[in-house]
């Protein structure tokens, strides 16, 4: 809930802000395999049930587990470094790139 949402249905529409997703919904949207009609306000009716009423709420539980199962880097922003050969490769930060946004 650090990030708030918006979508609308076709280009030049309202935009329209997602609620809140609770911790319920996070544990069993991706036990969810639901195709989304596209409104907002239609209930969600699905086996394992999902914990929550619309199809807003389940939009904004799958994209919460998108964006938190992903990871964008720059080029070169994160470098192979040689390892034990025992335990394997390993990565660490680029010391030559310079870090960019919040510390």
């Amino acid at each position: 809930n650090k990030l708030k949402y918006y979508v609308c249905s076709y280009p030049g529409a309202g935009w329209v802000a997602l609620p809140n997703v609770r911790n319920e919904q996070l544990q069993d949207a991706d036990k969810v395999k639901k195709l989304l009609s596209g409104s907002l306000a239609a209930p969600v009716s699905s086996y394992p049930p999902f914990p929550g009423e619309t199809e807003a709420e389940l939009l904004r539980a799958k994209i919460a587990l998108i964006s938190s199962q992903t990871v964008l880097s720059p080029k070169d922003y994160f470098k192979e470094v040689p390892a034990d050969p025992e335990v394997g490769k390993k990565t660490a930060l680029n010391p030559a790139c310079t870090r960019v946004g919040p510390p």
